[in-house]
Parts: structure tokens; sequence; C-alpha cells
């Protein structure tokens, strides 16, 4: 069977420096994606590393280094996921021991349960808003049927102080991980996630080779057990074909269902379950489909959809708590709202309520049903958006979007907005910086064959950026169509009227002079020094025109195009803010 591509997906493979998460790990490689391994064994993961390049000519393979026995390890591993992956599209939880005596970790818990469990848990908690985040992601978790010799899970003993058999302890562990994915498929009913664990059959592996008897067993029942590979086979079955992301909650062997035994198949004990391994690795904070769409540990929706007109809904992404000032990020032609999610969060972290928004005809937003797109109807847009806020709002737009911001201001008389802040855009546009925008644009109109050929066409245009050598994620810029090529995500009509896209004319010009006299908000303009499209002469023009502007010179960043992120402007964003005194709290 030919598994579909990942190119351009992420994939966390746990316990992959041998056996069979080392072979998932390398057949997802084959595949095309992005890989984090995460291992516990800095020799070992470098080692599987590099032969792992070797041996599929996949480049995009990095390590994270865990001991699972440690749940700081654990937590450090998952922030360092978080800073490097901004999609999740995979999380494999493989890693597993078995040891024949008891033994507890430096947190105090039976080890058995707290690294096949345990860990897979609280890594799955602390990275389900950035799974839930990514379109068609899944959680896999490996179990086995080793479960059906653990006899249930015994609450007042979880940890088997009293009667300790090796194979109790590992199979309650493969039966703790059935029934945490059962109750997390339940949680993220409606999120997207599909969850699913599985059987992997008997498999060879180093399980087991940490004591003499361990090794001596696997020795002897080796010439019985299937190849890693072959049963990774199965494995990937279950993590990458589309009918296994139509559901969730699933037990599998040979990627066809197994019923796995009765007591782990109890919805009361997987609640149970879940409460106490929350407990036991200090979560306070609940999962469910509706946290999986906030940012954790604050009430607010991270996803949004704001009809603005008939026909007309804009996708945004939200963060923070509502009750605080909002703040509302609009992005440039081109890009869409991924550009500005690390604002975002860094807005909700300072305490601002913040939502970025896809412009119509990009993103997920709907697309202008006669093809028609101008600067008139994003500002009619924004200043629709706006009404329907429980408080006027801060706009920071940038290039199209700060346009659209400036003209919903002066059509509304400034009701529209609390503030102002506008990048790499103002009054006046250098017309050969913007006809270089709009060449980048329509440079493949028939879409790019990969992402890589995407992201050589972005160095092309950032020439004085280095190129990044993770790709991935130019995917949220771009959709995949049949014929497997990757255009960037909006409407192709939108660069039909491109007169209208380039926002230049000399009646246009005259409205936005017009706003810009009128300005009483508290305004910033915000410029990256090495712009082609806001020269440093246009910047002035514009702070006569409005003197009460503050400004601010961001070295070392340009214009944005797609696939580009605007987190270079974060700071001077947040410092705006906080020197005018707008928020966190509610004027």
């Amino acid at each position: 069977m030919r598994f579909p591509s990942l190119e351009g997906k992420t994939c966390i493979v746990t316990g992959a420096t041998s056996g069979l998460g080392r072979a998932c790990a390398e057949q997802l490689a084959e595949l095309g994606a992005r890989l984090e391994l995460v291992c516990r064994s800095p020799h070992k993961a470098e080692q599987a590393r590099s032969e792992i390049v070797a041996s599929t000519g996949n480049s995009a393979v990095g390590v994270v280094i865990a001991d699972f026995e440690s749940q700081d390890a654990i937590r450090a591993a998952a922030k360092e996921l978080l800073d490097r992956c901004e999609r999740i599209d995979l999380l494999l939880n493989n890693a597993g021991v078995t040891l024949r005596t008891r033994e507890t970790t430096t947190d105090g818990i039976e080890t058995v349960f707290a690294v096949n469990h345990l860990a897979a848990f609280l890594l799955t908690n602390l990275l389900a808003e950035r799974i839930a985040d990514t379109e068609g992601a899944r959680i896999v978790c490996v179990a086995s049927d080793a479960h059906k010799f653990g006899g249930g899970i015994d609450f007042d003993d979880v940890q088997l102080e009293h009667g300790f058999r090796w194979t109790r302890a590992y199979g309650r562990s493969k039966g703790a991980n059935i029934l945490f994915t059962r109750e997390l498929a339940r949680r993220l009913e409606g999120s997207g996630v599909a969850v699913h664990s599985l059987h992997p059959g008997f498999v060879r592996s180093n399980l087991g080779a940490g004591d003499e008897l361990g090794r001596i067993v696997t020795k002897l029942l080796s010439p019985f057990a299937m190849s890693a590979r072959r049963a990774a086979r199965d494995v990937v079955d279950i993590c990458t074909r589309p009918e296994f992301g139509e559901s969730s909650g699933g037990y599998y062997y040979k990627a066809r269902p197994r019923q796995a035994a009765s007591w782990t198949r109890d919805d009361d004990s997987a609640k149970r379950l879940w409460a106490l391994s929350e407990k036991l690795v200090g979560l306070d904070s609940p999962l469910d489909a509706h946290s999986t769409n906030r940012r954790t540990g604050t009430p607010s929706d991270r996803t949004v959809r704001i009809e603005v007109s008939p026909g007309m809904t804009l996708a945004g992404d939200a963060w923070g708590d509502p009750a605080a000032q909002p703040v509302v990020l609009l992005h440039g032609g081109g890009q869409t709202r991924h550009a500005w999610s690390g604002t975002g969060r860094a807005l909700a972290e300072a305490g601002w309520y913040a939502m970025a928004f896809d412009l119509r005809g990009h993103g997920d937003s709907s697309w202008s049903a006669d093809g028609r797109y101008g600067p008139d109807r994003f500002a009619d847009d924004v200043a629709a958006l706006s009404r329907q806020l429980p408080a006027p709002a801060i706009l920071v737009g940038a290039s199209l979007g700060g346009v659209a911001s400036l003209m919903a201001v002066a059509r509304t008389d400034q009701k529209c907005a609390r503030a102002l802040v506008l990048v790499d855009i103002a009054t006046h546009m250098e017309p050969e910086g913007v006809d270089r925008i709009v060449a980048f644009m329509t440079e493949e109109p028939d879409g790019f064959p990969t992402l890589e050929h995407a992201a050589d066409a972005v160095a092309r245009y950032n020439h004085n950026r280095p190129r990044p050598k993770d790709v991935s994620g130019l995917a949220k810029n771009l959709r995949q169509g049949d014929d497997g090529r990757w255009r960037w995500h909006w409407d192709p009509r939108f660069l039909h009227g491109k007169e209208e896209v380039r926002a230049t004319g000399p009646e246009r010009e005259m409205e936005l002079e017009t706003a810009a006299r009128k300005l009483t908000l508290p305004t910033l303009l915000v410029r990256g020094k090495q712009s082609d499209v806001l020269s440093e002469e246009g910047a002035q023009r514009f702070l006569a025109l409005a003197p009460d502007t503050e400004y601010a010179d961001i070295s070392g960043a340009g214009h944005m195009v797609a696939g580009d992120r605007n987190d270079a402007f974060s700071g001077a964003v947040l410092d705006f803010l906080r020197r005018r005194e707008l928020g966190p709290e509610r004027a």
C-alpha cells in the first residue's frame, strides 16, 4: 500500500533510538515528514538521527533529549518542541519500559507506570494546543495486548506497592494507554484531532533489555517475533491513512479494529485514571475540545469566526482572556493570520486579548463571490468586524491589513478602534517595492511542486535573510491541490485586479492622507529598516500628516510576504501599548 506524502508535516516520535520507534521514525522520514525524535540517550539519539538522514535522504530530523522518568525533563522537552514546531501533525507515543523488580522515579512514582503511561499523558497534554492547532492532526499511542495480563487497574494500589510482578506492571501500564486514549478521544471530540491506540504485535526490540533476565527472554523469543520494520508499517498506517483521521478512540492491530479487554473499555475507569494522572503530574487545567482551542490557562476560544457581511465570514485565532482589552491583528496581502501567531501569544501572555484574522480571500476566510478584492472591501470588513467586538479594539495592521485599518478608522470617525498600529505601511508606498511584491506573488501561478520550492521563492525575495532549514511552517500559508502542487493560500482572483491590490494610485493616496490628517487616536507607525515598500521618506511624510504618531524603525526587518512571520514587530507593539497604557484592562 502506498502511504500518503507527509511533506510539510511535523511528526514527533518518542522512544525512537531503536526497535519499533526507530523503524516508525525512518518510515515517516521516507514519506517526507519533518521529524522530532524524543529520546533518553544523547549518544543513541544522535546516532539514530544520523542513520535516518543517511538512509532516507531527509535531513529534517531533529532530536530532543528527555528522560521519561523525570516530569521536569518531560516539561522541558515539551517547551523545546513548542519552540521548534509551529505545527504538530502527529504525536506518536511509543516510549516504554519493562522492569523485573519494582523501582521508583525521581518523582517517587513506580517507574513502569510513570514511563509507559504518565509520560505520554503529560507530554500529550503539554502539546495538545499546538496539536489541535494543526488541521488533521493525530495522536497515536502504542499500547499492547499485554494489557490482558494486567488484570485491571487497582486504584487503591495503582503503583503496585503490594504484590509487584513485572507482567502485571507492564500489562496495567499498557491498559492505561488504552484508557488514556479512550478518554482523550472523548475530550477532544469536535476538535479535529484523531486519537488512537494500537497493539503492534510481538516485535523484536530492546524492550526488557535493561536486566539479564530480560535479555535472555528477548534472545530466546526473538525468532518468533516480527521485524520492527514490518510492525512499523501497520503503525504508520494508523498515523497517516486518511480513513483513520475520520474516527477517534479506536484500538487496532495490523490496522484493523481489535477488541481490548473489558476493563479498558470502561468510561468511568478512563475518567478516574485521567483525574488520578492529572494529580500525579500536577496538571490543573482540564483538557477538552474547548480548551485545545485556547491558550493554556485562559478561558478564550482559540478559533473564532465572525460574519462581517452576508456570505463573508472571517476566520481567526484568539489568545488570552476575552474580558481583557482586545487587539486585532491583520496580516499583509498574500499572508495569512498565522503570520501574527507569535505576536498573538506574546500579547496574551502580557494580559491582552489578541485575535488574528484572515482577510477575505485569504487562509480560511470566505472568498468574494464576485472575485473582486480591493482596499475598500477590506476596510469595510475591518469596520464590520470591529462593530461585533465587545469593546473598541486596538487595530494592528501589516501592509494591506494596515491600509484597511487606516481606512476603516477614517470611515467610522475613529469609533471602531481604541488605537492604531500600522506595520510597514503608510500613505505613500514605494512603487518599485510594491511591484516586487506583486512579482513575487504572481511568480508561480500553477503552484510549487514542493514546499522546498516555495521556500526558495521566499528566500529569493528576502535575499538578505537566511533561508530557514525547516520549511514545514510554510504549509500554513499554502494549500496542496489534488495535483500535489502547493499554491499560496489565497483566492487566485485576488491578484486579477493588481492595481487594486497595489493601493498606490493618486486617489487612494489622497484618501489615506486625509485619513492620516484626521487621526486623533493613539497611533504607532512601525517600519522595517530594510523595507523597500515603506521608505524613511515615506514614514516621515506620514509623521508630518499625523504629528502625534509614535515611530519605531526595526533593525533587521523588511517588508512581509507570504510565508513570513511578523514576530519582529512584537516588541514595538507591546512597548507602545504599555507606554500609552492601552490595557490590558479595557477602557
